[in-house]
């Protein structure tokens, strides 16, 4: 008996690890995204050709571990919306919830007028968050480690209403 158990143990993690080799890439049709490259060593990626409107929050905040140590420390990141989340392509079980931004730089010019990016920039705001649409191109998705990410490059934004600022250290994860 302890053989026949050992051996259904032996069946499921042979299963588990061979899984993430067969990982399959979801790819919505009709986004204006195509497939340029898929990589499934040292993980799974994908790069894709294109453009595509989404929609989302993004936000630049001050870290708050880092803030006082280094200049580098704001983070800004585009959080896609349940609609956008449905249309973007990523890989199984693992939907893109957070896009890097290969330019967060212009992606904040872009998105905030110089006034606020100034008082971003000497630390007079802790917190911006725009709620709007995104053009996005070089998107990127990828699964390493059970970790998903996904980057992309904006190129053009759609903000309807003036972002929310926060002065104070934001509340919450």
């Amino acid at each position: 008996m302890k053989s026949f158990f050992a051996f259904i143990a032996f069946v499921l993690f042979v299963n588990a690890t061979f899984a993430e080799d067969l990982l399959p890439l979801i790819q919505p049709s009709n986004n204006g995204l195509v497939i340029a490259k898929v990589e499934r060593d040292n993980g799974h990626s994908a790069e894709f050709k294109g453009h595509i409107w989404i929609t989302g929050t993004l936000i630049a905040e001050w870290d708050r571990v880092w803030a006082e140590a280094t200049e580098n420390a704001l983070e800004v990141r585009l959080i896609p919306d349940q609609r956008s989340i449905k249309i973007l392509p990523h890989f199984e079980r693992y939907p893109v919830r957070k896009l890097e931004l290969v330019n967060e730089q212009e992606t904040m010019r872009l998105t905030f007028n110089k006034t606020l990016l100034a008082k971003l920039k000497t630390k007079k705001i802790n917190r911006i968050e725009a709620k709007g649409s995104f053009l996005i191109e070089e998107y990127i998705v990828g699964v390493e480690c059970d970790a998903p990410w996904a980057r992309a490059k904006v190129i053009r934004t759609r903000i309807p209403k003036q972002p929310h600022i926060f002065t104070k250290e934001h509340e919450g994860c």
